[in-house]
């Protein structure tokens, strides 16, 4: 029977997780919400797995887990009550991260550099690449990071880099998810999502730039044309800190 429904149903089967998929998996297995936090309200710690050579841009395929992974992936599903088995497949979609479904398109962009690090975003996706390796820094899920209603609009916004340490990600959720705000530790790989009542409401675009040690944000609701003047201004310095502590 498992041997039908892996021939029938499930796409090709590979033995271990790509590395984008492996960041989800890490990252559900270590991330923190908070709702004390004057700036974070999610922190998520997947470390850094640097392969060697370029980047293998995934495809879709399934994959066997089990144990603690497979519990995750159950949490941050429509599964709502536990199961008697610790073990199955995942599908990884990872044709998404490509608008058009094609690699070969323009969804893979250079949007930043650093001395060392050239970054790389992919409609749903972050990774760097250097001369000898490449890591993947942020890749959206739905139970993980949030996300759009539907893959096919790209949740990569624009990136910044500060200090050539911190970069900064505008995160796109529409229709219902508006913008999140992430700032990513490039040393450590940690990720933080800055908490969404600092600015705005729950559905507004938020655009920011970053200048000296200043993050300065602006919300700006559904068809309303943007404004000159920022909202909020915070330290980057302060931010890069505070997400180290955690």
């Amino acid at each position: 029977m498992l041997a039908i429904i892996k021939t029938e149903l499930l796409p090709e089967e590979r033995l271990q997780p790509d590395a984008s998929f492996s960041w989800i998996l890490r990252g559900l297995a270590n991330r923190r919400r908070m709702t004390d936090h004057p700036h974070f309200d999610l922190v998520v710690s997947p470390g850094l797995e640097k392969l060697p050579g370029r980047v293998d841009l995934p495809g879709t395929y399934s994959v066997p887990v089990s144990g603690e992974a497979f519990g995750n992936l159950l949490k941050g599903s429509f599964f709502d009550r536990p199961l008697a088995i610790n073990q199955g497949y995942a599908i990884y979609y990872g044709h998404n991260h490509y608008q058009r479904r094609n690699p070969q398109a323009d969804s893979v962009v250079l949007v930043a550099t650093t001395a060392e690090l050239d970054i790389y975003r992919t409609s749903h996706g972050l990774f760097a690449q250097s001369s000898t390796s490449h890591h993947w820094l942020f890749v959206t899920d739905h139970a993980l990071t949030g996300a759009p209603d539907k893959l096919r609009w790209a949740s990569i916004g624009d990136v910044a880099i500060w200090d050539e340490r911190l970069l900064i990600l505008q995160h796109h959720r529409p229709v219902s998810g508006g913008t999140a705000m992430f700032l990513i530790d490039l040393e450590s790989g940690r990720v933080g999502r800055l908490r969404r009542d600092l600015i705005g409401e729950p559905d507004d675009r938020i655009t920011f730039t970053a200048k000296d040690d200043s993050l300065s944000l602006k919300a700006t609701m559904p068809g309303e044309a943007e404004r000159e003047e920022g909202d909020l201004v915070l330290s980057l310095k302060t931010l890069l800190s505070e997400l180290g502590q955690h």
